[in-house]
């Protein structure tokens, strides 16, 4: 995966060096003005003097007096060697403060590099860390899976993939509210640490999900012993408030190697249990083959996702957006596509929640974000077009602390304007962890990008938090607009929605427009921008250009940057 050098400006260095050849240069010259000034004086010392006492000695101010008076006069001996006395001072002079000059650049440099590295630890740390808890997060538990893998391996060794599930936790979020829901993760998390002791591993992976690696195990009673360790210091009620809360748990487990001998995989297995785990009366399930187990092609999605990664196989595609009115291009939606030489083409529908139930979601994500805003890079330098592009994103993207500043980069790197990307997210995602989403989205439109409001209407909380997210633009699910001409209550909902967005001051984006009929309908309601087949299938950068240039020409419309 493409990835850029760090966040750093790569002329940081350069602009070091040069500063301090300067300063070193400057404090020379000053060294060398004082020697020659004083060198300066002594000639001028010497021929004074030796004039004076050719007077004094033989009565006249001639020539023939002055060098007289050198010969016969051991003072002025000495006097002629002052010049050279002063030379040589200004050279050692010279020397000397270069030398301080370099010492003091050294010890600045040492500084510099010491505060360089806190800084990249801690930036590290920050990627691979749960904000709230400090934990390991999902991207740093696959990274300690594929390490457990291969020291198990190496050694003939078993070991537990445990995944906890707080039951009921968004019902705690929306009672109490995220202050409170925090304070409970964290007492969580401090009970959880009391059991999962080193060697083992504790992770969160999610808004109410934990996960511990427990390695070296025997058979699966060791796993069942620690389990019922967990239930029963996660007993005693929790506080909350003034108030005592009982908490429920679900918790899974997958086995390496007995279930499965790669990370995703048993990440997937694991998942899996848990959800069984919530409706068995135990709360706790293994995984096992008469689960929801994937199917063959599932199984060898999971196994083929992260080879895809690393290989680039991903590519993507680009639907338009059009102006309902005049018709004209308003963005694009990349979207990715997978196509596998044994798998065939994989819908997103398919491979998306895999990624995001394996942990590499995040991955994809950058990924995506980095080869859009090269696309729109190449698009820019090659057919003179600048074009606003969204990208759609995860909840585990979007609590990811690190997703600014590597926005930030990305930009930077490709040259390209912070308006020109937008970012789409959906209700369910914002409720995920709102509190925390609101923080990232903020940062996002600090920096210039836009964000936009994805399936309007399908979350359940549409009202409560549309006045408090950064966004500009919402999209009407296209399960709402697609039925417009034949069902009296999905028309009145997108009437309605078009109407409260633009009392908010928000565009409004119609999804899933198949018919002309549909378009011209939504034209008429007020809505701002259009997407669909009917306008404009998902294209490749290559067509989009094509399909560029033709709609140009029907509806005479301009995009040539200035």
């Amino acid at each position: 995966m493409a990835e850029p050098s760090q966040n750093r400006s790569p002329n940081t260095s350069l602009k070091n060096s040069r500063n301090h050849s300067s300063t070193r240069q400057s404090l020379q010259a000053r060294a060398t003005s004082l020697a020659i000034s004083g060198t300066g004086i002594a000639i001028i010392a010497v021929v004074i003097g030796t004039i004076l006492a050719g007077y004094f000695q033989f009565g006249d101010f001639s020539i023939a007096s002055a060098i007289k008076a050198q010969q016969q006069n051991f003072v002025l001996w000495i006097l002629d060697a002052m010049p050279f006395i002063f030379s040589f001072w200004g050279q050692r002079m010279s020397t000397m403060v270069a030398r301080e000059a370099d010492a003091i650049v050294s010890d600045q440099t040492e500084v510099l590099r010491a505060k360089a590295k806190a800084m990249e630890k801690r930036a590290a740390h920050s990627t691979a860390h749960d904000a709230l808890t400090g934990l390991p997060n999902r991207i740093e538990l696959n990274s300690l899976l594929l390490h457990g893998i291969e020291q198990s391996r190496h050694r003939a060794e078993k070991f537990a993939l445990l995944v906890i599930s707080i039951d009921r936790f968004k019902e705690i979020n929306r009672t109490l509210g995220h202050s409170e829901g925090d304070q409970v993760l964290r007492q969580m998390v401090e009970r959880l640490q009391q059991v999962a002791q080193y060697p083992m591993s504790l992770a969160r992976v999610g808004g109410d999900e934990f996960a511990i690696i427990v390695p070296n195990i025997d058979d699966q009673k060791d796993v069942q012993t620690l389990v019922r360790r967990i239930k029963d210091t996660l007993h005693r009620p929790f506080t909350s408030g003034e108030f005592p809360l009982a908490i429920q748990v679900s918790i899974g487990a997958a086995l390496y190697p007995d279930q499965g001998e790669e990370a995703e995989l048993l990440t997937l297995y694991a998942d899996l249990a848990m959800r069984s785990a919530k409706t068995s009366n135990d709360r706790f399930a293994f995984f096992d083959s008469t689960m929801a187990k994937p199917d063959t092609r599932q199984l060898k999605m999971v196994g083929e996702l992260r080879k895809a990664l690393e290989n680039n196989l991903f590519t993507l595609h680009f639907q338009p957006k059009v102006q309902a009115q005049s018709r004209q291009l308003v963005s694009v939606e990349a979207l990715t596509r997978w196509f596998h030489p044994e798998l065939n083409q994989v819908p997103p529908e398919e491979f998306i929640p895999l990624t995001e139930r394996t942990g590499l979601i995040n991955e994809l994500t950058y990924w995506v974000l980095y080869e859009t805003l090269r696309q729109c890079a190449e698009w820019k330098n090659e057919y003179q077009r600048i074009i606003k592009v969204a990208i759609n994103l995860s909840s585990q993207t979007l609590l990811d602390p690190e997703l600014p500043d590597r926005v930030s980069a990305y930009l930077a790197i490709h040259n390209i304007s912070a308006n020109q990307l937008a970012v789409e997210v959906t209700e369910t995602v914002i409720m995920a962890d709102a509190a925390r989403c609101l923080q990232v989205l903020n940062a996002l439109t600090e920096l210039g990008v836009e964000v936009s409001i994805d399936d309007f209407g399908t979350g359940y909380s549409s009202l409560a938090y549309l006045k408090q997210l950064p966004a500009s633009e919402i999209k009407i699910d296209r399960s709402f607009v697609r039925d417009i001409l034949t069902s009296d209550s999905d028309a009145t909902i997108v009437r309605a929605t078009i109407q409260l967005a633009h009392n908010f001051g928000l565009q409004v984006v119609a999804e899933g427009v198949e018919s002309e009929d549909i378009a011209q309908q939504l034209q008429k309601w007020g809505c701002d921008i259009l997407q669909g087949y009917h306008l404009a299938r998902p294209l490749d950068p290559v067509e989009l250009m094509a399909w560029l240039g033709k709609h140009e020409t029907t509806h005479q419309a301009a995009f040539t940057a200035p």
